[in-house]
Order: structure tokens, then sequence, then C-alpha cells
């Protein structure tokens, strides 16, 4: 992660004499025209504006407003009884996200996909639920995915479906997609165990060894087209 741009800090610390581990605080941080970039996941985040309130127990508030993967983006977080909750609102341009790295595929591509990401944390863990609207994103690409008048007929959403210390599963449905994300922590780092993503077929049972699995049924794939677009990469 890497952060440039300005921001103010005003902290207030109370230190209790002869209890110094009972230490509270509180701050605000203020955020002008600030870009982060996430250069593991290929997003950017540019002139982030706003404020964020936080203590000792972590972020109790806050909004922010900016670019995120090419369109305008409002981040807002509030704490209430305990319960964290952070709504992202904003309308991405997948063209734009994808340039760095596949600009053939790119360059297929139009329109914006409106869309909200929500992280509720309560008791130490985390639900994720992420709704995207791609019927207004046109793609000109090889088939199956050859839709210029819509990429989905309906919104794709991604939840968590059960969540513990160390294990998050996400539930993936769509237009004829279905699938599911299995995220496993070693050593305090998050990864992919394994999933399956199932197109236009039903599986019988999820996957259980190792990596993701993809079952498809179309009636069309234009492959020598497809490996055009990611030669070199």
């Amino acid at each position: 992660l890497t952060a440039t741009g300005n921001g103010t800090l005003d902290l207030a610390v109370h230190v209790p004499l002869g209890e110094a581990s009972a230490v509270t605080y509180n701050g605000v941080y203020r955020l002008n025209q600030v870009g982060v970039a996430l250069p593991a996941a290929g997003v950017d985040m540019a002139a982030l504006s706003g404020e964020v309130q936080f203590s000792e127990i972590g972020i109790n508030a806050g909004k922010l407003t900016g670019t995120v993967l090419g369109g305008a983006t409002t981040i807002e977080a509030a704490r209430h009884n305990g319960i964290l909750d952070v709504e992202a609102r904003g309308q991405a341009q997948p063209q734009e996200w994808l340039h760095a790295q596949w600009p053939a595929v790119a360059a297929r591509l139009s329109g914006v996909v409106p869309g909200s990401l929500v992280w509720r944390e309560r008791a130490g863990l985390g639900e994720w639920r992420a709704e995207l609207d791609a019927t207004a994103l046109k793609a000109r690409l090889p088939a199956p995915l050859d839709r210029p008048d819509g990429l989905l007929n309906s919104k794709l959403v991604i939840q968590t479906k059960e969540a513990k210390p160390d294990t998050q599963i996400l539930d993936v449905r769509g237009d004829g997609l279905a699938g599911r994300l299995d995220f496993a922590r070693t050593q305090n780092r998050w990864h992919l165990a394994r999933g399956f993503f199932d197109f236009g077929v039903t599986r019988a049972k999820a996957a259980r060894s190792n990596g993701v699995h993809v079952a498809a049924g179309i009636n069309r794939l234009d492959l020598k087209t497809w490996l055009s677009l990611f030669a070199g990469r």
C-alpha cells in the first residue's frame, strides 16, 4: 500500500495517574486530496477527502469521498452498540481497473458498474456484502461474453456465508453464475484456500480440494481470440 497527499491529525490522550494500562484516546484524521494505491489488487483510489474518527477501540465514524476504480465513490463508517458498519457506494469503470494488466480486454468494455460494498464487524468477526450491477456494462469480448447490450441481466451479489476467526466463506450469485470462495488465515495472513464458479450448470457439491474449480455449460467459446487478448501477459 502506498499513499500520497496531505492530512491533519487531532489527538486527545487521557492517561490516569498510576494506571498506565487504562490509557484512552480519541482522534480525528482529516484527508485532503489523498491518493492510495493497492498494487497487489490493482486498485487506485484518488482525491480522497473527508475525515475519520477513531479511539482505542478502532474506527468510530467517518466519511470520505473520492474516485475508486475510475468512478466517484462515497465511503461512510459508523459504530453503534459495538457493531462497526463501513459502506462504500459508487460507480466503477472496470475498463480503468483492467487497463494496466489487460489493456486489450479493457478496450472492449464500455460503461459503468454501480455498486456497493458493506463491511460489518462485531465481536471481532467481519462480514461482507457486495452488489454490482453490470447490466449497463457493454462488452465486445469473444464468445461467450460477446454482450454489447449488457454484460449481465441481473446483479452480481457476493456475501459472507460463514465467518470464523480463521475462516471466511463467501457466496457468489449472479446471472447464471453460482460460486463459493473459502479464505483461511495462517500466521495472521489471509489467503484463498479453495473455491468454485459454476456458469450455467449446477454442481452436486462444493469442491474440497485446494484451488479454484470452474465448470461451465456454454454454447460457444472463441478460445483463439481469448488467447490473443492475453498474449504477452
